[in-house]
């Protein structure tokens, strides 16, 4: 029984790459989901997706549920509906995703020429931080790999830009640069490479959520510290126009304050986001000018030295240039290209003056005979004085003319056109209009 559907469970398992004890895992679990009546209004090879992918995360196997969304092309959304559905209705635990399991497959992917060993070591490393510091806790494992693996190349001396970690990773580019923030918040990434491979501090940090609370907080006192010095002119002012005897003038002196108020709310305003953006502008020129000392100390090594060179900067200056614009962004295209095509590559594709002479002689022997056919056609053309423009296709004001009404639109149309249907009653149009209109002969 079930031979078809374990033929599927088969075939889904070859194209994952998984061993026979896989198979006859899922092979059990399917036989469950029938016996429940589970499969019934679903599609089987979601069912058995569904099955394969509960073994792999029992087995702690790197497969994620994209995978199996890519094998079968299904829509991923639909695979984890039927995947929490059956894990609900047999109440099955399965463990938690760690994305230290998916580090070597993706290093792999990003081609660390033959160090992606030493690579893998220190992402996994700064996985480990990232989980002790609750930034895995709640996220995709994709983000934290890609993180871990992009800080760890910038470390070992690889330049892994964020499009390619993004391509490998599949997921949002905004979710990379979230991860790379967070981490950048954290104690650990104060350290140098050195440092963090040899000592592991003690104390976690904040969730990431609470510290942007936190920000939010300090944000929303330091709002409302600075408007305390518009408090006392209005105290003052509110004394001077107590002292007025007339309402009129009192009224009229209410208003003069209320737009005082607002005036220099907004001024108070305007001084603590200039002082924000003047605190933000100088850390920017702090990490430009370390990212100008990294090219200088990479500009002065041999020439010779092709392989990747090793830093020891702290992190916070690494994650800088990943997520920072400059390097990587205003650069643009042109710096994009410089890095996959070299100038050897551009010669190449450019033709020299003999090359383009043999491509034109071999292009016009394969096509000799439409040559001399065109030749000979052009020759007796001119010879009978004909021309082969292109006729031009008339417009339909050209066709029609002037209109100046509907009746006359509705004659020319049918003046014009020799499809138009007997049925039509041409008298009963006339009484319509008051314009007589030529039947035309079909």
């Amino acid at each position: 029984p079930l031979q078809k559907e374990n033929k599927k469970i088969k075939w889904l398992a070859t194209q994952l790459s998984l061993d026979s004890h896989f198979i006859d895992a899922a092979h059990r679990l399917f036989v469950l989901a029938v016996q429940r009546n589970f499969i019934q209004g679903r599609k089987t090879i979601n069912v058995i997706a569904a099955c394969l992918y509960i073994v792999c995360r029992r087995e702690r196997a790197p497969r994620l549920l994209l995978d199996f969304s890519e094998v079968l092309q299904t829509n991923v959304f639909t695979l984890g509906s039927t995947f929490l559905k059956f894990r609900r209705l047999l109440n099955i635990q399965v463990p938690v995703i760690e994305p230290t399991h998916y580090i070597e497959r993706f290093a792999a992917k990003l081609e660390f020429e033959g160090k992606e060993l030493e690579v893998a070591v220190t992402a996994r490393k700064i996985a480990n931080r990232m989980k002790k510091d609750w930034i895995q806790t709640g996220r995709r494992p994709e983000g934290i790999c890609g993180a871990a693996l992009i800080v760890a190349a910038r470390m070992h001396g690889f330049r892994r830009t964020q499009s390619e970690v993004v391509e490998v990773m599949r997921i949002c580019e905004q979710t990379l640069k979230n991860r790379l923030m967070e981490f950048e918040q954290t104690a650990s990434s104060s350290l140098t490479m050195e440092e963090f491979m040899k000592i592991d501090l003690p104390e976690e940090s904040n969730p990431p959520s609470l510290l942007q609370a936190e920000k939010n907080v300090e944000a929303e006192k330091l709002l409302l510290d600075q408007p305390s010095e518009t408090e006392t002119t209005t105290s003052t002012s509110e004394a001077v126009e107590s002292d007025r005897d007339s309402k009129t003038q009192e009224v009229a002196s209410s208003k003069t304050t209320r737009s005082k108020l607002a005036d220099e709310k907004a001024k108070s305003r305007q001084k603590v986001y200039d002082l924000v953006e003047k605190e933000l502008q100088d850390a920017l020129e702090k990490v430009e000018a370390s990212v100008r000392e990294n090219d200088l100390d990479g500009d002065t090594e041999k020439p010779k030295d092709k392989g990747p060179r090793k830093i020891s900067y702290k992190i916070t200056e690494i994650i800088g240039t990943i997520s920072k614009k400059g390097k990587e962004k205003l650069v643009g295209v042109s710096n994009a290209l410089e890095e996959q095509v070299s100038d050897s590559e551009i010669d190449g594709f450019i033709l020299s003056e003999s090359e383009a002479k043999r491509k034109a002689a071999l292009w016009n022997t394969m096509n000799k005979a439409y040559l001399e056919e065109k030749a000979e056609r052009d020759r007796l053309d001119t010879a009978s004085g004909k021309s082969r423009k292109r006729k031009r296709r008339k417009t339909k004001s050209e066709i029609y003319g002037s209109i100046s009404s509907a009746a006359e639109a509705t004659r020319k149309m049918i003046e014009t056109n020799k499809k138009i249907s007997k049925k039509i009653n041409y008298d009963k149009w006339n009484e319509l209009f008051g314009v007589e209109i030529e039947q035309n002969p079909l």
